[in-house]
């Protein structure tokens, strides 16, 4: 009897740390239709909240200074591409460089900020999570970089599913709209961001595996100064 009461407490421990690691694993998210659907209103929230600084970084207006009062929203200057993400170019600002054309081929030097957020629903009302700083360049070195892994992986050591845990077709693809300025590494201003691109969940990592240790379902944005294009070695 003994044996049989352990077999059952086992049998219960494990049932119950299987349905744990299913919520974990995602079972419980939402269907993708829905969730796509929150994104995409959670993306207009989130221009409509934001405009760009005096240097083109993306700021969130203040409810309790007048300061911003008459900046314009990025909602007002942005552009959804047929695929569905978004980009904003920053007025004013003169890039006549080379323009990417494909990410086989072009080199890119770039200065950015990379960050996620999550579109939620509560009782029926759209929200956005608190952006999430994923990576930088002004923030570390203060210098930009080559190719940065989202917008290019070399897969001479990796086949074609495992490119796709670092690279984001949204981001490369939305950096086609803009044309680089032709700028020294070293060349000042260092941050002079000429826009942003903002994709949802779906053209990021969706639910898929990423080696930005990314859950499901982030929306990214990257806030940036294309500073070169150039041919690939």
């Amino acid at each position: 009897m003994k044996l049989q009461y352990l077999a059952v407490l086992l049998l219960t421990i494990f049932v119950s740390v299987s349905s744990c690691k299913s919520d974990d694993d995602g079972v419980n998210l939402l269907p993708q239709e829905q969730q796509n659907s929150i994104d995409d209103q959670a993306i207009v929230k989130f221009l409509n909240d934001h405009y760009f600084n005096s240097v083109g970084k993306v700021t969130r207006f203040r409810d309790d200074s007048p300061n911003d009062d008459e900046e314009t929203p990025l909602a007002e200057l942005a552009q959804m591409d047929p695929s569905g993400y978004w980009f904003v170019k920053r007025p004013g600002v003169e890039a006549n460089g080379r323009a990417i054309t494909n990410p086989a081929n072009d080199s890119i030097l770039i200065q950015y900020e990379l960050a996620a957020f999550q579109g939620k629903s509560l009782n029926d009302s759209i929200y956005y999570t608190l952006p999430s700083n994923i990576s930088t360049t002004i923030n570390t070195t203060g210098f930009p970089i080559w190719d940065p892994s989202f917008y290019y992986k070399d897969i001479s050591n990796l086949d074609n599913a495992q490119k796709k845990w670092y690279e984001m077709e949204g981001i490369q693809d939305g950096l086609k709209h803009f044309n680089s300025k032709d700028k020294a590494v070293d060349a000042l201003p260092a941050v002079d961001f000429q826009g942003i691109i903002i994709v949802p969940s779906r053209l990021a990592f969706g639910r898929d595996y990423n080696t930005l240790n990314l859950g499901p379902d982030n929306s990214m944005y990257l806030n940036f100064e294309l500073y070169k294009v150039i041919d690939r070695d």
